[in-house]
């Protein structure tokens, strides 16, 4: 796994756990991904290539000795990319962004899509949320989701 350094990601976390701040308790969060499915390497030298499926896991952890109250986790669908169908998890918390401010819970997967195997995508949405509510001091919370790249735009005049 890499970390993947992504500012945007822990200003929103952190920024919606003020709750957590106020009592003391110092909760941090580290986002990593792997690529799930890699597309084949003559297709692109990038390593997040075209129809490459890359999970991203975002680990919070309470390094305080008190409980954070209304803990909120936020990853980001990155730009250029798709959620994939049923692959939040844990799904039960999971709620769904078109712009990462506004959020209502995540429909279901349907029962035709293999949940998180590239199954089908929804191009809208640009975060998901999860409502971790209290993280005890000393404990952790793992959230994850895949994502699948999206085909580049043609362009008059370049050839891919």
């Amino acid at each position: 796994m890499k970390t993947v350094p992504i500012l945007f990601f822990l200003a929103a976390c952190l920024g919606s756990s003020t709750a957590a701040w106020a009592q003391g308790a110092t909760v941090t969060s580290v986002l990593t991904s792997r690529h799930v499915k890699p597309a084949p390497a003559a297709a692109s030298s990038h390593p997040e290539a075209l129809d490459d499926v890359i999970e991203y896991c975002a680990t919070y952890f309470n390094a305080g000795d008190s409980d954070s109250e209304a803990v909120m986790a936020v990853v980001p669908v990155p730009a250029g990319s798709t959620l994939v169908a049923g692959s939040a998890r844990p799904a039960r918390q999971a709620q769904v962004s078109t712009d990462a401010v506004s959020f209502s819970p995540l429909p279901p997967a349907r029962a035709a899509e293999p949940a998180g195997e590239g199954g089908a995508a929804t191009d809208a949405y640009r975060a998901v949320r999860w409502d971790l509510g209290v993280l005890p001091g000393g404990a952790s919370a793992v959230v994850r989701l895949r994502v699948r790249t999206a085909a580049p735009t043609a362009q008059p005049g370049i050839q891919p």
